[in-house]
């Protein structure tokens, strides 16, 4: 066994990833498609960064047309962090002449 010392095996760092980057994949679309079940609804979209992860669009392909669901992923391009998303909708209540304490608590729920 290798010492706390010794750099990392490469291919089991490699291995790591990928097994963990297949695991999230298949929880994300499990819940994707779970909730289109619950919902009752037979279109769904992937969006966000996380839209962009190629092996994230190509299992949500799969996993949708085996359960006929309609599914919807943007260009990778137009695939932006949320992040932005909520940079912009700051800027568009900031506009409005909305603004919050900087001791505003966050919330899950938030309208906007």
């Amino acid at each position: 066994m290798a010492g706390l010392d010794a750099p990392p095996d490469e291919a089991l760092v490699r291995a790591i990833a990928k097994g963990f980057q297949q695991s999230v994949i298949e929880i994300m679309v499990r819940k994707l498609t779970l909730a289109a079940r619950e919902k009752q609804i037979d279109r769904i979209v992937l969006g966000g960064g996380v839209a962009a992860n190629k092996g994230l669009a190509r299992h949500a392909r799969e996993v949708a047309a085996s359960l006929d669901l309609e599914l919807f992923i943007p260009p990778p391009d137009r695939c932006t962090d949320n992040g932005a998303m909520i940079a912009y909708a700051g800027y568009l209540d900031l506009a409005k002449g909305r603004t919050s304490p900087l001791d505003l608590a966050p919330r899950a729920d938030w309208p906007i």
